[in-house]
């Protein structure tokens, strides 16, 4: 009896890795056809024409705005059958142990040894770019920095304003509106924040976070070429950002670069000191930014108060605190010898 029990539990772990199996060529086969879309002239031409006629009756006279292209749907295919064949995965290893089970489920990362060789790659491009760019940038005065954070964030509130209403959050989004209002005119195109000196808060949204409030699992943990931390829905809510927001189609491409650029060093160089500090205390730099990431979208889905990176516990003395002293020891022993 104990024969069979195993040997039909043998039979059905064999028959869910041929399904796995099975899944990832189907994966390699939307690449493939993706692929030979991205290449091919003709088809692109094809789905150019249609994109245009379609987009042309919402945006006439504007034939800068046709950006969306065939490739990016068939991402999308590779995205969600990605996520998909990732959360069929899950529950094919580790079965005979539920605690082993159960912790490589909650760190959702089917693709460590692919992530940690991206990681270290990210890591390599940033030591040697991005972080020098950033620590030349750091020696702008913090006025003139924050004068083009400003500007940077202003320019991203119209795809706020989209992602708000896409969430049904009419107030918020009306509440955005007005900022990139105030911003634009008062602000001089957004250099200063008067809004938030008005009491109007900047909260920023993505395509990311509209899909979670929509109900969509966030999928497995991704790190991508200098992209850096991701998963499925973060990754196609960058590209609906890139494909519906309005500043898109009114920016052209030189200044769309330049756009994605500042953010870029923006950003690099507002994190640099935590970043540095992380790296030096973390046993494991990558798990401590997957964990950190993860903290961070969670905060920014629930629009709450964004966490630190990751706490570091303080190694300080308080130096308030009274030190006894030799001779008061010696008064305590005698004290409490009689």
């Amino acid at each position: 009896m104990e024969n069979c029990i195993v040997r039909h539990m043998q039979v059905w772990k064999r028959l869910k890795f041929e399904l796995l199996c099975l899944q990832l060529q189907l994966l390699n086969q939307f690449f493939k056809i993706g692929l030979y879309l991205m290449i091919n002239p003709t088809i692109q031409i094809r789905f150019k024409n249609i994109l245009t006629l379609k987009t042309g009756l919402l945006f006439p006279n504007k034939s800068n705005m046709i950006r969306l292209r065939a490739h990016t749907i068939f991402l999308f295919i590779g995205i969600l059958a990605l996520s998909a064949c990732a959360s069929n995965s899950n529950n094919i290893a580790l079965e005979s142990d539920n605690n082993v089970n159960q912790d490589y489920l909650a760190v959702n990362d089917p693709y460590e040894n692919v992530n940690r060789g991206v990681f270290a790659f990210n890591q390599a491009v940033d030591g040697a770019l991005f972080r020098p760019i950033a620590e030349v940038y750091s020696l702008v005065p913090k006025w003139g920095r924050d004068r083009v954070s400003n500007a940077l964030d202003n320019l991203g509130e119209p795809i706020n304003f989209t992602n708000n209403l896409l969430q049904g959050e009419t107030e918020r989004a009306g509440s955005t509106l007005m900022r990139f209002v105030i911003n634009s005119t008062f602000g001089i195109v957004g250099l200063f924040d008067v809004a938030e000196e008005w009491g109007i808060e900047y909260v920023p949204e993505d395509f990311g976070q509209t899909a979670s409030i929509w109900g969509v699992d966030e999928g497995p943990y991704i790190v991508w070429p200098l992209l850096g931390p991701s998963n499925p829905r973060d990754s196609l809510g960058l590209v609906v950002d890139w494909l519906i927001d309005p500043m898109g189609f009114i920016l052209t491409k030189d200044q769309s670069i330049a756009r994605m650029v500042g953010n870029g060093i923006d950003q690099r160089t507002a994190y640099m000191d935590e970043l540095d500090t992380l790296q030096q205390t973390s046993v494991d730099f990558y798990a401590t930014m997957r964990e950190s990431y993860r903290q961070y979208r969670n905060a920014e889905i629930r629009n709450s108060e964004l966490p630190e990176l990751i706490p570091i516990p303080s190694m300080t003395i308080d130096e308030t605190e009274e030190t006894p002293s030799p001779a008061d020891d010696i008064d305590q022993i005698a004290t409490s010898g009689n």
